[in-house]
Formats: C-alpha cells, structure tokens, sequence
C-alpha cells in the first residue's frame, strides 16, 4: 500500500497535489506496475483518521490517496474492445 499526503488546504495545493497523484500513478503503470486505489479508505472520517494516526500524520498533513500496488499477470483484454 501506498500512501500519498499533502499539506494544507489551499486550492493551488491541492490542485498541484492531484496532479502529482497523476504523475506517480502514471510512473507506475509506466513501470509495469498495477494500481488500485481503495477510495473507501479515506471516504470514511473514521479509517482516514487511524490511517493518519497509524502513519503518524500532523495536524497540518492530510492524506491524498491510496494505492494498492504491484506486479502481476495483465487483466484480460475486454471482449468489447476491437
């Protein structure tokens, strides 16, 4: 699992924050490496706090996202793609 964090709240922030999520995301498919992003765990007050408790977080830090990451045999190809 990956965990990526920002800091503050501020639009420019959190705009440049996402684009930097897309920037790793993209890295890692790049590097042959799948991703899933379990959204449930920070949609939830209660598992995105004793995320950043288990992470060790400050007050001023807040989670980004998820990944869950790693190698392994390629998804079958959808049979609708032509």
């Amino acid at each position: 699992m990956l965990v990526l964090e920002r800091e503050g709240n501020d639009e420019v922030e959190l705009l440049e924050s996402g684009r930097t999520q897309l920037r790793v995301w993209l890295q890692l498919s790049g590097a042959g490496v799948f991703t899933h992003p379990p959204g449930q765990i920070i949609d939830h007050s209660a598992t995105e706090a004793e995320l950043a408790r288990h992470i060790g977080l400050s007050e001023r830090r807040h989670i980004l996202c998820v990944f869950r990451a790693g190698r392994s045999e390629p998804p079958p190809r959808s049979h609708r793609i032509v």
